[in-house]
């Protein structure tokens, strides 16, 4: 049975610790749950780490100008201006915006019948685990 690229590291995780290395044909990837690893990846050392994983199904139009999918200058030069708008001073200016926001998305989904639901929810295991974590 095929399955898809989260649930896929979400066994490679279990199976083999909180940092994976293997090979996507030729190209390597590193596979974590370490955040604070995550953490000076995506923050600290983020101009050492421009070329992320990409999902093919991001890659079409508008997702493919996603922060998360640009690469090499277009990149760094996006990543130089969105990091003005989330400065920790303006986060924190956001914070019970955000969290106001998502408790209404949780009464939304809450308040979907079962029956009618229509999407898989097991994709959205790692939000259990950030949500753990109190980000």
């Amino acid at each position: 049975m095929m399955k898809g690229f989260v649930e896929s590291d979400y066994q490679l995780i279990k199976k083999y610790g909180r940092i994976v290395g293997y090979f996507e044909g030729s190209t390597p990837v590193i596979l974590t749950t370490d955040f604070q690893l995550i953490k000076n990846v995506l923050i600290k050392d983020f101009n050492y780490f421009i070329n992320r994983r990409v999902i093919e199904s991001l890659a079409l139009k508008p997702a493919d100008k996603f922060l998360t999918n640009l690469k090499d200058e277009e990149w760094k030069n996006a990543r130089t201006i969105v990091t003005t708008a989330f400065s920790s001073g303006k986060i924190k200016l956001m914070s019970k915006h955000i969290a106001d926001c998502s408790e209404a998305l949780v009464n939304l989904l809450d308040n979907i019948p079962d029956e009618e639901r229509k999407m898989d929810m097991n994709r959205f295991k790692y939000l259990n685990i950030l949500k753990q974590k109190k980000f």
